[in-house]
C-alpha cells in the first residue's frame, strides 16, 4: 500500500514511537498525549476546511472530534480498529489488597469495569492521566492519587512521594 500521499498525527511520543518503528514519520505530535488535545492543534495549524481527516480509533474513546471538525468543515472518517472488552477480575485477588495497598487505572474504561464489579476500591488508587482521574471522580473514588505525566515510569515516583 503506497502512503506517500498521506500525512500522520500522533497523540503523544508513544504513539510517535510506534509509527516511527513502522517506517512513518508523524507530521504531527500532540502537545498533550490526549485526544482532545490533537484535535484541537490539528484544526488551529495544520488541517484546513475541505479536507479529510481519517481517525484510526478504538470503539470506545473520551473524546469524538466529530463536531469539532464538522465546525471546520473537515470530512471526518473514524475507522475503528479495535474494541475493548472487559473481562472479569477474580474477587479473591481483589479482597487480598489492603488499604495501603494501591491500584493503578491507566484508562476510563478499566475504572468502570473495576466499579461495576467491586464498587470503591479499599486500596489506594491511582490515575494514569486526567480522563481516568475524572471516571474516578464520577463514581465518587475519593482522593486518587494523579500521575503528574501519564506514563507509567512515573508510578513509583509518585508512590515515593506519599
Amino acid at each position: 500500500t503506497d502512503y506517500v500521499n498521506f500525512r500522520y498525527a500522533a497523540i503523544g511520543e508513544k504513539t510517535a514511537k510506534a509509527l516511527r518503528d513502522l517506517g512513518i514519520t508523524p507530521q504531527v505530535i500532540s502537545s498533550r498525549p490526549y485526544g482532545q488535545a490533537l484535535f484541537e492543534e490539528l484544526v488551529a495549524q495544520h488541517v484546513l476546511p475541505g479536507q479529510t481527516l481519517l481517525y484510526a480509533r478504538g470503539e470506545e474513546i473520551n473524546y469524538d472530534p466529530a463536531d469539532l471538525l464538522a465546525s471546520r468543515q473537515i470530512r471526518y472518517y473514524p475507522v475503528i480498529c479495535y474494541e475493548t472488552f472487559p473481562l472479569e477480575v477474580d474477587q479473591e485477588v481483589v479482597d487480598s489488597f489492603s488499604p495501603d495497598d494501591y491500584v493503578l487505572f491507566t484508562a476510563p474504561s478499566a475504572v468502570r469495569t473495576f466499579h461495576r464489579q467491586f464498587g470503591v476500591p479499599k486500596m489506594r488508587t491511582i490515575a494514569m492521566g486526567t480522563t481516568t482521574g475524572a471516571e474516578m471522580a464520577q463514581f465518587g473514588w475519593p482522593n486518587p492519587l494523579f500521575l503528574t505525566q501519564p506514563d507509567i515510569s512515573t508510578v513509583l515516583e509518585q508512590i515515593a512521594c506519599v
